[in-house]
């Protein structure tokens, strides 16, 4: 399969997998995609074979303390330069091989849509606490890559089903480590559980409920009929700006509580553009995902003039930082909400 050089290549992703489908190299690329969108989401659970500490951030299973005797970056170069190594190395951690996998990968993804529905599933199953983090995309390794550009010709046992899990979640794979620099907020999902008035009302008018007992709904039948829901409900781009506000309000929440901006004085200026500009992306990044392409199925959100959109959600950022006095936003929001 030909490629196009990097200036053709698509900045923006689908809403739900990429355009070329599981079974083909991804003509969508990471260095390519992060210049349209900015934020990462990993789910963590308990179990999972990734570390977090608040001093390292994330790290891989492979790097954990003692399990290796390179440095984590030489190892992984030698891992890397290998087209086999590298291939295997993917194979396993999308398979999540035996009870000690040994990656050198931690999986995250572009699509806050699939983490919602990914979290809701991972608590169904009573996999732990398990948690959202959203994560500065320039901040984390350049040499991260979609799982599917490895795995998409792969020949071993289970690879049809890894290829459409990779597909379905838009992959990504950083190597060795996700540094606490780069890490902006981790929700519970039991926050988002007991407050569901903040989550965007596209995700939760849905016959398959983002939090209901079923566990056989697959990603894509909940991003379908999320988006289906959506245009059914006419929703417009200012009550889902108002939504996406809420949401990114509640997502970031205990990262807006660390900047000390509380009272809103006109003396923290330069901070408070900071704040803007980060809540602002993260909620434009919620109201955006309506409106991106879905072959399977179409949204009304897909007509919007996006630089509208993103002025009104700017404007509702500062209206409510502005109106807020104290230091927990959620309680605010839940009080208006009743």
């Amino acid at each position: 399969m030909s490629h196009s050089n990097d200036a053709t290549k698509p900045q923006k992703l689908l809403a739900f997998g990429f355009r070329d489908g599981p079974h083909q190299r991804p003509v969508e690329s990471f260095p390519n995609v992060v210049r349209e969108h900015p934020f990462l989401f990993r789910v963590n659970h308990e179990k999972s074979y990734v570390r977090y500490t608040e001093d390292v951030g994330y790290t891989a299973h492979r790097y954990h303390s003692g399990r290796t005797s390179h440095s984590p970056a030489s190892d992984y170069a030698k891992v890397a330069k290998d087209n086999s190594k590298l291939a295997r190395a993917v194979y396993r951690h999308l398979r999540n091989e035996g009870t000690n996998p040994f990656s050198p990968f931690i999986s995250v993804t572009f699509n806050l849509a699939w983490a919602l529905s990914r979290a809701a599933l991972l608590c169904n199953r009573q996999e732990g606490d398990v948690e959202i983090a959203i994560i500065n995309c320039s901040k984390v390794s350049p040499k991260s890559f979609f799982a599917l550009e490895i795995l998409h010709d792969c020949i071993e046992k289970d690879a049809i089903e890894l290829r459409r899990r990779a597909n379905a979640a838009q992959e990504v794979l950083v190597p060795v480590e996700i540094i606490p620099e780069a890490i902006i907020a981790q929700v519970p999902w039991k926050t988002l559980e007991e407050n569901k008035f903040v989550i965007p009302r596209w995700f939760l008018d849905t016959g398959c409920q983002i939090d209901g007992p079923d566990q056989f709904v697959s990603t894509q039948e909940f991003i379908k009929d999320t988006r289906w829901m959506f245009t059914k409900k006419n929703i417009t781009h200012e009550e889902a700006a108002r939504d996406a506000v809420t949401f990114a309000f509640a997502l970031l929440e205990p990262w807006v509580q660390r900047q000390g901006i509380f009272p809103w004085l006109p003396s923290m200026a330069d901070k408070h553009q900071r704040i803007i500009r980060i809540v602002s992306s993260v909620a434009f990044d919620v109201v955006r995902w309506p409106s991106l392409e879905f072959p399977y199925m179409p949204c009304s959100a897909q007509r919007w003039d996006l630089s509208v959109v993103k002025r009104i959600t700017e404007s509702l950022v500062r209206r409510m930082l502005s109106q807020v006095e104290c230091r927990s936003i959620l309680a605010i929001i839940g009080l208006r909400s009743r």
